[in-house]
């Protein structure tokens, strides 16, 4: 026994240790899901800015939600993989628009946008066609 420490024992410790590679997890399911987690802090976000704004608590949420704040604080900390049921609910609870998704059943082409550079919006409109919708001072949509 060192200083009162039974060596075998913390070997036998060290041995039965296993590496920690939840880090290395954590940070490659960040990476892959990372579309996935910008909207999560959006959503996050504007919920927030709402309660703020509003001078409501996430207990007031959780309770016109029908879940617990514990659920509330995991969404607004904008790391909680939210069903279209739980948007929905955040929606109307709050009266925010949280996802918007087109009109209709049609296909909608995509779109290319484009810096519009003075004396280039003609030839834009020649090589890409289609309609061009003038979103600002310095951006046109091409649908094509």
């Amino acid at each position: 026994m060192a200083h009162g420490h039974d060596t075998s024992f913390v070997q036998s410790l060290v041995d039965r240790a296993e590496p920690d590679t939840a880090w290395k997890r954590l940070s490659e399911d960040r990476a892959q899901n990372q579309e996935h987690n910008r909207l999560a802090f959006q959503v996050a976000t504007k919920v927030l800015t709402y309660l703020s704004d509003q001078g409501r608590t996430k207990t007031w949420l959780a309770n016109q939600m029908g879940v617990t704040p514990q659920h509330i604080g995991k969404i607004l900390k904008g790391r909680q993989n939210m069903t279209l049921e739980t948007i929905g609910k955040l929606a109307e609870a709050t009266g925010l628009t949280l996802l918007e998704v087109p009109e209709g059943n049609a296909y909608t082409a995509p779109v290319f946008r484009a810096t519009v550079f003075e004396g280039l919006v003609p030839d834009l409109r020649s090589i890409f066609g289609g309609t061009a919708v003038e979103r600002d001072a310095d951006c046109l949509e091409f649908a094509y």
